[in-house]
């Protein structure tokens, strides 16, 4: 993910609402990192903000500053 000025940013992961699903539907365990990576070798410098819940939206609230950022996402 590319940012271009510095930004009050939400990153958001949702799952599908319950009503989509029979009675006994239980969300899964969702992870969700943001990693800060570097301009030129696109290498992580370091992990800027995490989240992870068993609840339909995991957010992650972060003031990014410019620059390219990795983005990983894990459902179990």
């Amino acid at each position: 993910m590319r940012v271009y000025e510095k930004s009050h940013a939400f990153v958001s992961l949702t799952q599908s609402d319950n009503r989509f699903f029979q009675k006994g539907h239980h969300y899964s365990l969702a992870r969700l990192i943001v990693g800060e990576l570097d301009n030129k070798t696109k290498e992580i410098l370091y992990y800027s903000g995490s989240a992870f819940d068993i609840e339909r939206d995991v957010v992650v609230e972060k003031l990014l500053e410019p620059g390219y950022y990795s983005l990983y996402v894990e459902v179990d």
